[in-house]
């Protein structure tokens, strides 16, 4: 059995998973006989953002002398959208803590024991039908599985 739902993680928050989706862009879940694969790219922990940020922020005040200095509003979506870990996890379905689907826009949230900076994952795709029913025959009957 393998069933792949494509489409683009998006920065939506689920209830009630209580975190926003923690991928960005273009991206898949992959369900097979081995477990759950996400492949796509992801933001980094909290500090490497930071710490980015502070050094493209230094740079640019530097390189224009000091007549330009950049705000948050210009580094948010660069550390948050643009400077992104691409990275493929593989985790067995028994590491899902929790799945949210709503139907009305195609969402699927997968929240999952995993780093922070990973979990959860909200897909946006027409496959989403396909990937609920492959979770629903294939996790755990303790993981709770609710739908908007």
């Amino acid at each position: 059995m393998e069933i792949i739902g494509e489409g683009k993680f998006v920065k939506k928050r689920l209830k009630p998973i209580l975190k926003h989706g923690r991928f960005r862009g273009e991206g898949r879940i992959l369900l097979s006989d081995a477990g759950i694969r996400i492949q796509g790219k992801h933001v980094y922990s909290l500090g490497a953002r930071w710490a980015f940020g502070l050094v493209i922020w230094a740079v640019v005040v530097v390189l224009s002398a000091g007549t330009l200095i950049p705000g948050i509003l210009l580094m948010y979506p660069i550390v948050e959208y643009w400077w992104l870990k691409k990275e493929t996890l593989q985790f067995p379905y028994s590491s899902v803590k929790e799945v949210v689907v709503d139907e009305g826009r195609q969402l699927v949230a997968l929240d999952f024991q995993g780093s922070r900076w990973c979990t959860p994952a909200v897909l946006r795709s027409p496959d989403w039908q396909a990937l609920e029913r492959g979770l629903r025959t294939n996790l755990p009957s303790a993981t709770r599985m609710s739908r908007l």
